[in-house]
């Protein structure tokens, strides 16, 4: 609800928060809310920048979003003001600009432009930075508290280990493993993964480990 009372308000909306608080999938679900909504009649485009270093790389992204031509050719100040002339053609669009905590200053450059060529579009990003733009509002995304972390724990391991259930000294211990991994849902839901193979104590002992003990074998 914050988020869709923002994008009313201002041309910037950013998610701000430590990597693993599901900055990403929070911006999704809005996405997905205000795709519904319907009151974005030139459409919500989705632009993951996780791969993104530069500048250039930035517009190549969002003019593959877009499915604008490619410009590679020209200047990346000639591109961004083509895309911002491309937006304001796409009046009351949504852009979602996902990780761009390692091109803060890409970023910034574009928005500066496109905020002002398409006064009516609305950009959403995600960043464990704010983007220190005028006009930016920053919704924080804090780590889950005690309880949330282990419904969440509880949610995700029951769907790998049907039928679980806990007696008093695992309550305690997922407590623990909440507490040991910060809260942060995505640490919660690598671990509730490993709930298939091990106990909740076993996990609790292994989490001095818990960079080898969470790391997945799949690329993502």
């Amino acid at each position: 609800l914050r988020i869709a009372e923002g994008l009313g308000d201002v041309g910037v909306v950013t998610l701000v928060g430590p990597a693993g608080t599901g900055k990403t999938r929070l911006a999704q679900r809005a996405a997905a809310r205000e795709l519904e909504s319907n009151r974005w009649p030139g459409g919500v485009w989705f632009c993951d920048l996780v791969e993104c270093r530069e500048l250039a790389d930035v517009l190549r992204v969002v003019e593959a979003a877009l499915g604008t031509k490619s410009l590679s050719e020209r200047e990346d100040a000639d591109r961004t003001r083509t895309l911002g002339d491309a937006l304001a053609q796409r009046a009351q669009s949504l852009i979602v600009l996902d990780n761009c905590e390692q091109v803060l200053a890409a970023v910034g450059t574009v928005l500066d432009v496109w905020v002002l060529s398409a006064p009516d579009c609305r950009f959403l990003t995600t960043s464990q930075e704010a983007l220190r733009m005028p006009g930016e509002r920053v919704l924080r995304i804090h780590p889950l508290d005690s309880e949330e972390g282990v419904a969440l724990f509880l949610e995700r391991a029951q769907s790998v280990r049907p039928g679980l259930q806990l007696t008093d000294e695992d309550q305690v211990t997922l407590r623990e493993i909440v507490e040991e991994l910060d809260g942060l849902p995505l640490a919660l839901e690598l671990a509730a993964g490993r709930s298939r193979m091990m106990s909740l104590r076993q996990l609790r002992e292994r989490l001095d480990r818990r960079f080898d003990l969470l790391r997945g074998r799949e690329r993502g």
